[in-house]
């Protein structure tokens, strides 16, 4: 089997629910969004088409597609003909992959990623990279500014989600039979590390963290 270009490990693997969050931002719409997302992973012309990849988070649960590119331990690089029999759906909650029926089902088991160069290439104004700020000389000691807190942004459900995505990823065991308390305990610290903003009400996280894990993996909040 061939080995793929596009390294598992490469940072520039984008989680396809925040690859849809920026593109929201350009069609206005979050179907739209989703319908130009999944047009662009199943693309014919190979200077159009965005590269798609999977990592299965179940232990034992891995059945790669037909013409999927294997990228050990648990990637798969997905061929276009994937998105022939899927697509990308954007719901009030959340972002899924699902077959594509009348009655749709997620794929559970899988986290699902973009190629971030060829969403640049694509749509420049959303995914190009931001210019790093001219550097500064270092302030005098006695007139540093304490560091701002984060700024409230209306996105922070999505980039919760992501979160738990990549926690899957590296842990699964957090998601696989979660202790819904540490696992929102758990994004909070990652979110105040980063300097990144959240509500401060814990409770409103940790919805998001049992809707979401419910949707995805068809499970009963205890």
């Amino acid at each position: 089997m061939a080995q793929a270009q596009s390294p598992l490990d490469s940072p520039n693997w984008m989680p396809i629910a925040e690859a849809h969050r920026l593109l929201c931002g350009l069609t206005g719409n979050r179907h739209m969004a989703a319908k130009d997302l999944t047009d662009a992973m199943m693309a014919e012309e190979d200077d159009k088409r965005v590269p798609a990849m999977r990592r299965c988070f179940v232990p034992g649960y891995r059945s790669p597609p037909a013409g999927a590119v294997l990228l050990e331990p648990d990637g798969e690089l997905l061929p276009r003909e994937y998105w022939t029999e899927h697509q990308l759906q954007s719901w009030t909650d959340a972002t899924f992959v699902t077959e594509r029926s009348n009655t749709p089902a997620s794929i559970k088991g899988y986290a699902y990623f973009v190629w971030k160069p060829a969403l640049a290439r694509r749509w420049p104004a959303a995914f190009a990279p931001t210019p790093s700020p001219p550097a500064t000389p270092p302030a005098d000691q006695h007139q540093q500014r304490r560091r701002p807190g984060p700024k409230p942004t209306d996105d922070w459900p999505e980039e919760a989600k992501a979160e738990i995505v990549r926690i899957a990823l590296t842990d699964p065991k957090a998601v696989l039979n979660p202790n819904y308390d540490a696992l929102n305990t758990r994004i909070r610290a990652d979110f105040a590390k980063a300097n990144r903003w959240l509500p401060k009400d814990p409770k409103e996280t940790e919805k998001i963290v049992r809707e979401f894990l419910q949707r995805v993996r068809g499970l009963s909040p205890p």
